[in-house]
């Protein structure tokens, strides 16, 4: 519950983008400038890996990263990369509770449909190399 109110802040934030995200709150023009300190305390990666790995509220962060990565290179490379480190550092790849979580918003991030898509789709196999890289080395 906690987690979709912080879902639903972040997203009538703009993030300096040129167009609505699809996750937007609000219209456009009545989004909100969001607090440095507030963002920075959301788009952690601490934060990120507890509430990923308990499980706690899935749709909430899947919004969060989509509504973070709209029209945004810096969102993607840092969801991409928190991606590929968390997916590194599962040596368990098949038990761990938070690779299943991490993959939804791999995908869900590749379907935003953005001036950043095509850079997306791109960026995506070092993605899934280090994910084919983690099961080779777990066979």
């Amino acid at each position: 519950m906690i987690l979709d109110i912080i879902a639903q802040l972040f997203c009538s934030a703009n993030l300096n983008t040129k167009s609505c995200p699809p996750t937007a709150t609000f219209e456009y023009n009545l989004l909100i400038k969001f607090p440095k300190e507030d963002f920075d305390m959301i788009i952690n990666e601490k934060f990120i890996t507890e509430v990923l790995k308990f499980d706690m509220n899935l749709s909430a962060i899947n919004k969060i990263a989509q509504h973070h990565c709209w029209e945004s290179k810096s969102g993607t490379e840092f969801w991409f990369n928190f991606i590929k480190v968390t997916i590194a550092e599962n040596n368990d790849f098949f038990r761990s509770e938070i690779v299943r979580p991490c993959m939804t918003i791999f995908f869900d991030l590749l379907e935003l449909e953005d001036s950043y898509s095509n850079t997306r789709i791109e960026d995506s196999f070092e993605v899934m190399t280090r994910l084919l890289k983690t099961i080779h080395k777990i066979n």
